[in-house]
């Protein structure tokens, strides 16, 4: 959208695989410790969740707990708000620029006729991308601030359990 017609020289198939494997490794550095963490021995300073009799104990320390309630989500978050704001920015700038080149010029009325169904067309996507990510925000965001609420007052199983199935929902839109 920003730089169209530099798509293919930018995005190469090592490009894609470079992103890709970077996808992978920072999962792998953000699981890891609280794979790790998960070791009564390792563990100190831990919170247990106690469910039901039957459930299975989780241990987690505390700072792993707050990290992943921080880095991933925020992060997330973040750096989808800011991609997002710049597309709405060059798509607006794009707008515009068709609207200025148009105005008064004769034989341009078709030309005009068809960027304005192609701008129809991106605005649908625009809105389209802005409910997928508002679904992303508003779904998983009651489970994170839960993540970190939880690092100062266990007691609070139920709504961590009701927020964690939201956002599972959240994951089959």
């Amino acid at each position: 959208i920003c730089d169209p017609l530099r798509y293919a020289q930018r995005v190469t198939r090592r490009t894609l695989t470079f992103m890709l494997l970077f996808c992978w490794i920072v999962s792998a550095i953000i699981s890891t410790p609280i794979l790790l963490s998960m070791s009564p021995t390792l563990a100190k300073g831990r919170i247990e969740m106690v469910g039901c009799p039957n459930d299975c104990r989780f241990l987690i320390s505390v700072g792993i707990l707050f990290t992943i309630g921080m880095v991933p989500y925020f992060t997330s978050v973040l750096l989808i708000m800011l991609m997002y704001g710049r597309i709405y920015q060059v798509a607006r700038s794009q707008a515009r620029k068709i609207g200025t080149q148009s105005h008064g010029l004769p034989g341009v009325a078709s030309e005009t006729t068809s960027r304005w169904t192609n701008m129809k067309r991106e605005h649908s996507a625009t809105k389209t991308l802005g409910s997928i990510i508002a679904a992303f925000i508003i779904s998983w965001l009651p489970f994170y601030i839960l993540a970190i609420v939880f690092t100062m007052y266990q007691d609070i199983f139920l709504p961590y359990k009701i927020s964690f199935w939201i956002g599972y929902m959240n994951s089959t839109i």
